[in-house]
């Protein structure tokens, strides 16, 4: 991929930039699931355990990631318009953001 994704064919490039991602979310799951496997052996208050433990887990994370999303945004915008100043002004505020919130 040549970095331009408003040009070519759009299935085949949607294609190209989602495969990634949903493999990893694949992998994401299948880990989750073997951890519940293995955890179930100790019972369903383990399960319960790791399970209430998971929400606050993604919680966090999703928490941490609103500057992330909100600075990609910005980011990608002023590069379209080719002011990679403004872009870097806004990608140092995001990643002081996301470290803080994290």
């Amino acid at each position: 991929m040549d970095g331009n994704l408003t040009k070519g064919p759009i299935l085949k490039t949607l294609t190209k930039l989602a495969i990634p991602i949903m493999a990893s979310y694949f992998i994401g799951t299948l880990y989750n699931i073997t951890d519940m496997a293995w955890i179930g052996q100790l019972g369903s208050k383990a399960v319960a355990g790791v399970g209430v433990g998971g929400m606050f887990t993604w919680l966090s994370q999703g928490l941490s990631s609103i500057a992330r999303m909100g600075g990609q945004v910005q980011v990608a915008q002023c590069i379209g318009r080719g002011d990679r100043e403004k872009a870097h002004g806004y990608a140092q505020v995001a990643i002081q953001l996301a470290f803080y919130m994290g």
